[in-house]
């Protein structure tokens, strides 16, 4: 019951724009669908560790952010 909670809560908050999860490309179109609704974004707060994430996962992700995410919304 706990996981079924927890994902139904990482899917609202993925539909309401606060939480960015997903793909590079995915992360891409959800910053700039957000941008979009609220009319800019001046800074975006990152959080790579969620729940148990293991190190090494964390920093893949933040290495996959910077690398395939950041030059194509740095611009917004």
């Amino acid at each position: 019951m706990v996981s079924v909670c927890r994902a139904q809560q990482t899917r609202l908050a993925i539909q309401a724009g606060s939480a960015c999860i997903g793909t590079p490309p995915d992360i891409v179109e959800m910053l700039r669908s957000y941008n979009e609704r609220v009319g800019g974004i001046d800074s975006v707060s990152l959080h790579f560790t969620p729940g148990n994430m293991p190190v090494e996962m964390a920093e893949r992700s933040l290495r996959l952010f910077s690398k395939e995410v950041m030059p194509k919304v740095s611009g917004l």
